[in-house]
């Protein structure tokens, strides 16, 4: 219905929760149906993305024309109409994206699971370790591209790695001490690192 743009951005993070949760514990869940709606899932995060991103470039222009000069006000206002015919074309294909999506067929995979290899696979804590090992590593290695100011694309890999991290620690949250406090610090450095980002949609 297009009413609330929060819930569309409510709706891409659910997506990437559930992306999250496939990487968590890839490999019991196999098979070409699961790999067809992950790239499925995947589809809807890209196409919701496109969505939102003019979302935060009309949200970041109407906030900025507030401010400027009156005779540059017509022009702001041109712009946010632009923009508006834009996400029109976006929203189309996202409805079409969605409306293909099956998720009953999806969910009617799961009672037909074997679990019964799951416990001789690994234990959640090994699980845990191995996942978010990797995690910390992915996040990390743009660690040094914090002191480049102009190195946008590392920034941005850097949060997409936070909310990775991030997800995968509220999953295995009861094997890691004090995972609420890390949580909320990667939560909040990510808040800084989206800030960055939607300056850089703009600019584009």
């Amino acid at each position: 219905a297009d009413t609330d743009i929060e819930n569309l951005h409510d709706m891409r993070v659910a997506s990437r929760r559930l992306r999250a949760a496939w990487r968590c514990f890839d490999g019991v869940f196999s098979g070409k149906q699961i790999r067809k709606f992950q790239r499925e899932a995947s589809c809807i995060t890209s196409v919701l993305g496109e969505v939102r991103d003019l979302d935060v470039l009309g949200k970041a222009i109407f906030r900025a024309g507030r401010h400027a000069p009156v005779e540059l006000l017509d022009g702001f206002e041109s712009l946010l109409e632009y923009i508006a015919v834009i996400r029109q074309h976006a929203f189309e294909p996202l409805c079409l994206t969605l409306s293909a999506w099956e998720p009953a067929e999806f969910l009617d995979q799961f009672p037909g699971i074997d679990t019964r290899p799951f416990a001789h696979l690994f234990e959640f804590a090994d699980q845990a370790q191995l996942v978010l090992t990797s995690l910390v590593d992915d996040f990390l290695q743009w660690h040094n591209d914090l002191e480049n100011p102009a190195a946008s694309l590392a920034h941005h890999q850097m949060r997409i790695a936070g909310k990775r991290l991030r997800y995968a620690l509220e999953i295995f949250s009861c094997t890691v001490e004090e995972s609420e406090s890390l949580i909320q610090t990667l939560q909040d450095f990510q808040e800084h690192l989206g800030d960055l980002h939607d300056d850089d949609v703009m600019l584009a």
